[in-house]
């Protein structure tokens, strides 16, 4: 079973419902990225390293037109896969 990575990347310009569909239709185009959640500027994301990385993902999110931050990067813990829907 191949370990995934938790992300939370700072997003700064969401001002509009289509900058947001922007930022999923990115997010959903990146390879490896398996779970993605936006939320007040958040991007929560669970994505497996072997397929992408942390910078190649706020790469892809730049070119988009955005400004990213990575906040945090953390292999996933059976904990939080358990809590997620």
């Amino acid at each position: 079973m191949q370990e995934l990575v938790d992300a939370e990347i700072s997003v700064e310009g969401l001002t509009s419902p289509v900058k947001e569909e922007q930022l999923r239709q990115a997010v959903a185009a990146i390879p490896g990225v398996s779970d993605a959640n936006l939320y007040g500027g958040m991007l929560a994301l669970q994505y497996d390293p072997i397929s992408t990385s942390k910078n190649k993902i706020c790469e892809i999110l730049v070119q988009a037109g955005f400004a990213v931050s990575l906040l945090r990067a953390a292999p996933a813990s059976p904990l939080t896969d358990a809590i997620r829907p």
